[in-house]
């Protein structure tokens, strides 16, 4: 029998370190982050399958327009990927705790697969996404122009046109361990103009100087 339990969030950094497949985005660390900027509360969840611990996930946790909405963010959920298959009674025994659900999954499901998972519990498959499909972390000292890991033509297009943009702005690029608060300050009013442009959510500045510290930590 399937069911889920909440857990405390030492538990769920146990069961984190143990199977070492949590996604950066349902790291400890980025839902204490996330719950400290962004104000959302949280919860975590052991999932168990005859007493047998199978999976692990956070839920961020939010009143919005009256609902208790949890969002599930870019989620493995099960330690191995063979129980994916138990993805619908996991969702299904959520809904009786919050009134709305968004979850996104991770490299463990097959989008082709959630029409057939998901739709029969009443969840509508959407084409957009919150937080971006993948999520990378560069310690390099040097900004690469070798493209070739790339596979989409149309993302390998938009990079070169973005560095070509910046380089007629008179910008260069180069790393440093950690931004200074005026470069931080510069930094993120270049990334709220872009969000303003694309319709995306404004940070202040104090939001890009915490994630600054979580990633460098």
């Amino acid at each position: 029998m399937l069911k889920i339990s909440r857990i405390e969030s030492n538990k769920y950094l146990e069961l984190e370190i143990s199977f070492c497949n949590t996604t950066f985005l349902q790291s400890s660390d980025w839902i204490k982050f996330k719950v400290a900027s962004s104000g959302y509360s949280s919860e975590y969840f052991e999932v168990l399958k005859e007493n047998e611990s199978i999976g692990a996930f956070g839920v961020l946790v939010k009143k919005q327009y009256g609902f208790n909405t949890a969002y599930i963010t870019r989620t493995n959920m099960f330690f191995d990927s063979s129980n994916t298959k138990y993805l619908s009674e996991v969702l299904s025994e959520l809904k009786i705790i919050f009134s709305v659900i968004v979850f996104e999954g991770d490299t463990y499901f097959n989008t082709t697969d959630f029409p057939s998972l998901l739709t029969p519990i009443n969840f509508e498959i959407v084409d957009k996404y919150i937080q971006p499909p993948s999520t990378f972390i560069t310690n390099t000292n040097t900004v690469s122009e070798d493209l070739s890991h790339i596979t989409s033509a149309s993302h390998k297009s938009n990079i070169k046109k973005g560095l070509k943009n910046i380089e007629s702005l008179g910008y260069s690029f180069s790393y440093q361990e950690k931004l200074n608060d005026s470069d931080l300050e510069a930094t993120s009013t270049l990334i709220n103009l872009q969000a303003k442009n694309r319709g995306y959510i404004a940070r202040k500045t104090k939001y890009f100087s915490d994630l600054q510290s979580l990633v460098k930590n």
